[in-house]
């Protein structure tokens, strides 16, 4: 054995002879003679590093247990420069790039428990700065691994000669694996009905004015093409939709396969129809975030807040033909889980109120949340109480949330720098994903990605929801979200693997509500109306309780709404409208709902209601009131000047009778007017009056005679006994009257 044989190097192959403590022909990637480690990496196909003593691989090497192998380099191993294209060279370049931290720092890298100390991270930074942005740790790896096994060559990266060479190739038309029973593949080939079937779908919901999304598409196709419609057998409504029984079906692969490759053939008349010939929208793409490998560790520590304004306009809910333009909707995401715990639709600009308001409802039991806005909770809302953290926009919130809520509600606030948005990547993704879901499917929505500026006014026209029938609709929307949604990006650790957690929002907030408890603060409602609800006064009136109009104005320069009238139980048991008319009471209320409001008393929180007066403002918020209450008083001004202009004429009209009337009256002393005799007076008025109405009672049964004279004679005896009890009751009733004013003079 020579001197070279006799000692280990790295990039040496180690190949086991019998007795050894390697198994596998191995490749030598560090020597640390200090530590007595080597670390060797199998030439198998899923391997990592392993370590082993260094002397006792020496020994094993002179005694012949393992001997140096030859490596001998594959063909397109062995290729020089200047022989590959550019593609091949660039592609094997950024791959080298991306794992090269690690090659100059392999020791850090292997050493257990360090683990590379966030290398591998950096890789993953770079390779998405570079265009790889689905590349992933196990990729990382896998790269340095073969890099390491090829004996540190770059060429490694190359593809092997003969492949990805073939054409003419169409496996899009099958749809995957076969089956575990059997040969049977799940589904079958796309034929040219599935094709027709396909570009129907394609024209009808995509090349339109109102396109939605290839993707959305696919569920129009399944719902036509692949299952049947379900209804109530005795209400006749829609229930759902139900997959065909017994039949093999298209995959969705298969589908947008075909659907894409007809969107490029047409992509000028799609342009067309969706009005986007001259540029390509910045807002297609979502933020991916990175804020959330840093926090987020536990359910509660951390929610992601953002303000947006939803691109759908909404009408008024008393007038369908009066719009009142895009709402503000708020969102608050948790980024444990990826679920939603809070949704806020408001048409004020953001302040301390919105950003109050928005906090107190994450924090909240979200069904009474619900009741107060008039929606119904289909789907548990889990996610409540308060969060450790929670993380924010610094120019919209900076100076709102300094006096949004009070400073032991003990969360802490971190603000985005000014310009990095994507810092909270998570929560504006869901934006898009709210506007995607409606854009398509309600009149009024309006997508960035499809729809240019001069077509939104046609868009804008169709608008017929108002913010209540909003609400229902995404609340619907994001707890189904959070209850079935299959997140891909949602981590999951080795733990919740075990444990049988799905990458669902809620299941990864209840399980870690058991595992990873410890961050989320219990909170009871009085605690949070001190902390995070607004604060007013209330004055006591004689029926009721009244919030001035000030307290819930939005600080435009227009003029003070009216306030609000309530009743409340607690003040009309205790006679507070009888012994304390005009004292005040703090109160706490919320405006997003004004329903209700909560007096503070000796006695906790009493709560009241919205008075008869002003009941139809149920479930509105504090900026639709004061808008409707602006309308309704510059309408009772416009009615008023009616109204007196009306008047006028009845003014004018009495002027002109007295007038009249001074012309023929005789002009007397007040002496002789005031001692005239008033019972003989209205005595004689008296008498004018019976006079004149047996007058009128004459000529009636003059009348009625004169008429029953055509009367045939099997009725006519009738007739006339029906007219003289008439006579003799009407009779009767004069006398009594003129006994009554007898009985008065005497």
């Amino acid at each position: 054995m020579t001197e070279l044989t006799q000692n280990i190097m790295i990039k040496d192959l180690i190949v086991p002879e019998q007795d050894s403590e390697l198994k596998e022909a191995s490749i030598v990637i560090l020597i640390d003679p200090k530590e007595d480690e080597v670390f060797v990496i199998s030439l198998g196909e899923k391997t990592k590093p392993k370590a082993m003593s260094y002397r006792l691989l020496l020994e094993e090497l002179i005694e012949g247990k393992v001997k140096k192998g030859a490596f001998e380099k594959t063909e397109y191993w062995k290729k020089v420069e200047e022989s590959l294209d550019d593609e091949a060279r660039a592609q094997r370049d950024i791959k080298f790039e991306v794992i090269k931290p690690l090659v100059e720092n392999l020791s850090l890298f292997l050493r257990k428990g360090s683990y590379g100390k966030g290398l591998v991270k950096n890789c993953l930074e770079f390779a998405k700065e570079n265009g790889l942005k689905k590349t992933t740790r196990y990729q990382v790896y896998q790269w340095l691994y073969r890099y390491l096994k090829c004996r540190s060559n770059k060429n490694c990266f190359l593809r092997k000669p003969g492949t990805g060479k073939g054409k003419d190739k169409n496996y899009s038309n099958k749809t995957g694996p076969k089956r575990q029973e059997g040969n049977v593949c799940n589904g079958r080939m796309r034929d040219e009905l599935d094709n027709k079937h396909i570009k129907s779908i394609v024209r009808e919901f995509h090349e339109c004015d109102f396109p939605i999304p290839i993707t959305d598409c696919w569920i129009e196709y399944k719902n036509k093409h692949q299952c049947d419609p379900v209804y109530d057998q005795f209400t006749g409504e829609f229930l759902k939709y139900e997959k065909r029984k017994g039949e093999l079906f298209l995959s969705k692969h298969q589908f947008l396969q075909y659907a894409y490759s007809l969107t490029s053939a047409n992509r000028h008349r799609v342009l067309k129809a969706q009005g986007l010939f001259d540029e390509y929208n910045k807002n297609i793409k979502g933020l991916s975030g990175e804020i959330h490998e840093i926090f987020g560790d536990a359910p509660g520590s951390d929610y992601q807040v953002d303000e947006t304004p939803l691109a759908i306009e909404l009408v008024d809910e008393f007038d369908r033909n009066r719009r009142l333009g895009r709402p503000t909707c708020y969102s608050v995401i948790d980024m444990f889980s990826r679920a939603w715990v809070g949704l806020l639709l408001t048409f004020a600009k953001p302040s301390a109120h919105t950003a109050r308001e928005i906090i107190f409802i994450s924090c909240r039991n979200k069904e009474k949340f619900c009741k107060e806005i008039g929606v119904e909770l289909n789907e548990p809302w889990l996610p409540e109480s308060k969060p450790a953290r929670i993380h924010v926009d610094n120019a919209e919130f900076a100076s709102a949330l300094t006096d949004a809520f009070s400073a032991d509600a003990n969360i802490e606030v971190l603000f985005n720098k000014e310009g990095n948005s994507q810092e909270k990547g998570l929560v504006e993704r869901r934006h898009k994903t709210l506007e995607e879901f409606l854009f398509g499917r309600i009149p009024g929505a309006i997508s960035k990605k499809y729809v240019r500026n001069y077509l939104a006014r046609r868009v804008r026209r169709n608008a017929v929801l108002n913010i209540r029938e909003l609400y229902q609709i995404l609340i619907d929307f994001i707890t189904r979200f959070n209850k079935f949604y299959p997140l891909k990006t949602l981590p999951l650790s080795k733990e919740m693997k075990e444990d049988g957690v799905k990458n669902i929002p809620n299941q990864k907030w209840l399980w870690g509500l058991v595992h990873r408890a410890g961050d989320l603060q219990s909170v009871d409602e009085d605690e949070l109306f001190m902390q995070l609800l607004e604060s007013a006064q209330v004055t006591v009136k004689r029926d009721g309780l009244f919030l001035q109009g000030r307290y819930i104005r939005t600080f435009k320069k227009r003029r003070t709404s009216q306030g609000l009238h309530y009743t409340c139980d607690w003040a009309l048991n205790n006679f507070v409208y009888e012994k304390e008319v005009g004292k005040t009471y703090d109160c706490k209320f919320m405006r997003y709902s004004m329903s209700r409001i909560w007096i503070v008393t000796d006695f906790g929180f009493q709560e009241a209601v919205l008075h008869a007066d002003d009941a139809s403002f149920k479930w509105w918020s504090a900026e639709c009131i004061q808008d409707k209450k602006i309308e309704e008083a510059n309408e009772d001004e416009v009615q008023m000047e009616q109204y007196h202009e009306e008047q006028s004429k009845t003014a004018g009209y009495a002027k002109a009778k007295v007038v009249d009337a001074r012309k023929e009256q005789d002009q007397i002393t007040v002496n002789s007017a005031n001692s005239q005799d008033l019972s003989f007076n209205r005595e004689q008025a008296i008498d004018r009056e019976i006079a004149e109405s047996q007058i009128q009672l004459n000529k009636t049964t003059n009348q009625n005679y004169h008429e029953e004279k055509d009367i045939d004679d099997k009725s006519s005896s009738k007739q006339v006994q029906n007219k003289n009890s008439l006579t003799k009751e009407t009779a009767t009733l004069f006398a009594t009257k003129r006994k009554m004013s007898k009985r008065r003079r005497g």
